[in-house]
């Protein structure tokens, strides 16, 4: 698995992602299924803001 770089900013972020596959950061064989409870939907559009150490430790799942 390659390493997840580390990011300066969100702008920074997007790019590497529209121009890289999360296929080769993540290991699918270690990925376990989440549950997310009490969610309701909304007609806003969110997104997650993620640092670098969350990154990091999806990338070691």
């Amino acid at each position: 698995m390659k390493k997840i770089p580390k990011f300066k900013n969100e702008d920074e972020k997007r790019e590497f992602w529209a121009t890289h596959s999360p296929l080769d950061y993540f290991d699918l064989t270690k990925a376990k299924r989440v549950e997310m409870l009490g969610l309701s939907r909304t007609s806003e559009s969110s997104s997650s803001e993620w640092d670098n150490e969350e990154d990091e430790a999806c990338g070691s799942l």
